[in-house]
């Protein structure tokens, strides 16, 4: 019954998609289900290309809303799946359909060297030999975490695609080789702001002891144009990473609290997924963690630049974040459509429901709540995608 699916979108049938999920949801079909029909269709259909401004955004929401039909109840899952398959139906890669994978082995010592000079053939030979090594997920996670360019995408599509790759019953390691084709070319990004060059004056910043209290200072730094100078003195000084990672995320989700716009929701996107490399994957905080606070920073920055804060949400201190989650927030931002944002309401939600894992869990349930009512704010009003669904699904017959 899911395959009715998969013919939609072959298809191009916007219509007969959403009949199509009502009938496969009514039948005892799960919303992961759907949503590796969608993935799957997605990847096979494209030649494993993930390029492209709508296509890859499609990629990324299907990916987060498979996290939530495997971790969230069904009234949060199957909207989500819903309304990013709608999304992807109609999206197309940028790019033609590339070669098959490369397989003749290559020394996997040149991955990160055939990387950064954009040889595609010799990294995903490379990666081929690194498939069975026990360092391949730190390779993965440090080599996406030196590059923010384009808003920080390839380090989303590095942990949507790690995530991804486990679930999918595809061949071993072809859902990687669709996230090393992603990164190239390598295109460097103007020089973020790191160690404090440039942020202005270099503040001495005196670093309490206890967790919380760190994570406080850590993200006031950042709001104050010195985060990312705290953050290396902090780790320098011994810190351990969580309460460092703590901070920078109380400071992603202050900025897009204040204003939910992409540049400000990028900020939290790619803190959680630079968090999670570094505190589950391997990688090297010293090296990721103050990039990722000048990241943050400069986003902080744009926010004040364009007038459009809220009145009193403007001062540079992290405030309060106020309760978590509403009853039905998080479900009643899936039913919203996903197209007119690119599926970030979808990622929102699904970033927020992993923030109380990274953070103080107190904080992250109040930061996933002040992040989430934001968002409300500014969403779309319209319902129509998961409306239909629901109708459909009412129906006895087709």
């Amino acid at each position: 019954m899911p395959q009715r699916v998969r013919i939609a979108l072959e298809q191009g049938d916007s219509a007969g998609l959403l009949v199509a999920i009502a009938e496969a949801l009514r039948g005892g079909s799960s919303a992961r289900d759907l949503a590796e029909v969608g993935l799957r269709f997605l990847l096979e259909d494209s030649g494993w290309e993930l390029r492209g401004a709508r296509w890859s955004h499609a990629f990324l929401a299907l990916e987060a809303a498979h996290q939530l039909a495997m971790s969230m109840p069904t009234d949060i899952a199957e909207p989500a799946v819903a309304g990013a398959l709608a999304f992807l139906d109609g999206s197309s890669p940028t790019r033609g359909r590339p070669l098959d994978p490369q397989v003749e082995g290559q020394d996997r010592d040149l991955f990160e060297t055939a990387i950064l000079r954009s040889d595609l053939a010799v990294a995903d030979s490379a990666l081929v030999d690194l498939m069975d090594q026990p360092d391949l997920e730190r390779r993965w996670f440090s080599v996406a975490l030196t590059n923010f360019e384009g808003w920080g995408h390839r380090s989303l599509i590095a942990m949507a695609t790690w995530r991804l790759a486990a679930h999918l019953d595809l061949p071993e390691g072809w859902v990687l080789r669709a996230g090393l084709r992603y990164w190239i070319p390598w295109d460097e990004e103007p020089e973020l702001v790191v160690a404090g060059r440039g942020e202005g004056p270099t503040v001495a910043v005196r670093l309490p002891s206890a967790p919380g209290l760190l994570a406080e200072v850590l993200g006031t730094s950042i709001l104050t144009g010195n985060g990312a100078q705290a953050v290396a003195n902090a780790l320098a000084q011994g810190t351990p990473a969580a309460p460092v990672v703590d901070g920078i995320l109380r400071a992603a989700c202050r900025s897009c609290s204040a204003l939910p716009e992409l540049r400000q929701i990028h900020s939290v996107t790619l803190s959680r997924a630079v968090a999670e490399a570094v505190l589950i994957h391997g990688s090297d905080p010293g090296l990721a963690l103050p990039r990722l606070a000048a990241f943050v920073g400069e986003g902080w920055q744009l926010a004040l630049k364009s007038g459009r804060i809220v009145p009193g949400q403007d001062a540079p201190d992290l405030g309060s974040p106020g309760s978590p989650p509403e009853d039905g927030l998080a479900a009643g931002l899936c039913r919203r459509e996903a197209t007119p944002n690119f599926g970030h309401l979808i990622k929102l939600v699904e970033v927020t429901s992993s923030l109380p894992g990274l953070m103080a869990p107190e904080q992250g349930e109040r930061w996933a709540g002040a992040v989430l009512r934001a968002a409300e704010g500014k969403a779309t009003r319209y319902r129509r995608v998961w409306a239909t669904v629901v109708r459909h699904r009412a129906v006895d017959s087709f």
